[in-house]
């Protein structure tokens, strides 16, 4: 067993967390996010985990972590609230990071598995795991042991393998004659956007950092509907898009200050509302010009009295 680095907090023994930048990065600096360490399926196999409700599993999820919210957001959708319980965590203030804690409790101590740490039922899992311990987490309440925390597939189990105990009416979230589609889509989603964006991140430099900024904005292209027909025709499916939703806030904000490029005219280092106004023009259909233009409009009437506004201030003076 490995030499761990250990807190006694309240007379528990919990071990510090490891920094993703430490055991993340490559030697080229790059961020290497690790793998999913269980990751049993749910299924009717001699070794899958078996679907039950009357809340034998446990679901700790975070509010600020977007891996973890997609599977709370299924559980409720699909009315499983009674056959799954549920709990928050948040990081609270330690000498070290301890990771994950029951904050939303008194005493910061789950009311059913009695721990303070999500570690704790981690380490009950596998003494040995040496990763980060993350959200979305599924705990067997039998054991206290995580049985599951794969992110990327956990909401689906709860929409495929818990369907017998879905609420009445509830959606159907996977159809099966999408599935496919569905599978390859969040395959992309994964390398391209939402890993992209921690790529930048957490990369300790320049050429990690650039990567997965390059991968984000080279990638990402998803046109409206009614531009799709002209995009294919005008080959630029493909065109780096600088444009789209609040991603780029994030992105902008994360790398910001971390990072002084050497390459001062990298579209990437400007403020996000700049790429999206100089970058858009009249014709296009694409969502950040959109965004640019009703900005501008919004602007303009800021500074544009309105025409009937004399005549409302006479209207008030009288009364």
């Amino acid at each position: 067993m490995a030499n761990y680095d250990y807190e006694i907090v309240n007379g528990r023994k919990i071990r510090v967390r490891p920094k993703e930048t430490v055991s993340e990065i490559d030697k080229n600096g790059y961020f290497r996010r690790q793998p999913n360490h269980f990751t049993t399926p749910f299924g009717d196999g001699e070794n899958d985990l078996k679907a039950e409700g009357n809340k034998r599993y446990r679901l700790v999820w975070a509010k600020l972590c977007h891996w973890s919210n997609r599977a709370a957001i299924v559980r409720e959708l699909e009315g499983l609230e009674d056959q799954i319980s549920v709990n928050m965590v948040e990081h609270a203030p330690h000498g070290k990071n301890l990771g994950w804690e029951y904050v939303y409790n008194e005493n910061n101590i789950d009311p059913v598995l009695g721990d303070q740490f999500l570690s704790e039922a981690y380490y009950r899992a596998d003494d040995d795991y040496q990763g980060r311990t993350t959200v979305p987490a599924l705990i067997d309440t039998t054991t206290g042991k995580v049985v599951n925390n794969d992110y990327n597939w956990l909401a689906t189990y709860f929409e495929v393998n818990f369907r017998p105990w879905h609420k009445k009416g509830a959606p159907e979230l996977y159809p099966v004659e999408l599935r496919e589609e569905i599978d390859k889509m969040n395959l992309w989603l994964f390398d391209n956007i939402n890993n992209a964006v921690y790529r930048s991140s957490f990369s300790r430099s320049n050429e990690g950092h650039f990567d997965g900024v390059n991968t984000f904005f080279a990638d990402f292209a998803v046109p409206p509907a009614d531009a799709r027909e002209e995009l294919r025709e005008r080959k630029t499916a493909s065109a780096p898009a600088h444009t789209t939703i609040w991603h780029f806030r994030r992105l902008n904000g994360m790398h910001s200050g971390r990072f002084r490029p050497s390459a001062p005219t990298c579209p990437q280092t400007r403020p996000i509302r700049s790429i999206l106004e100089t970058t858009a023009d009249s014709t296009s259909t694409r969502p950040g010009t959109i965004w640019a233009q009703n900005l501008r409009k919004k602007r303009r009437k800021k500074r544009r009295r309105p025409a009937d506004a004399a005549a409302a201030d006479q209207i008030m003076d009288k009364k």
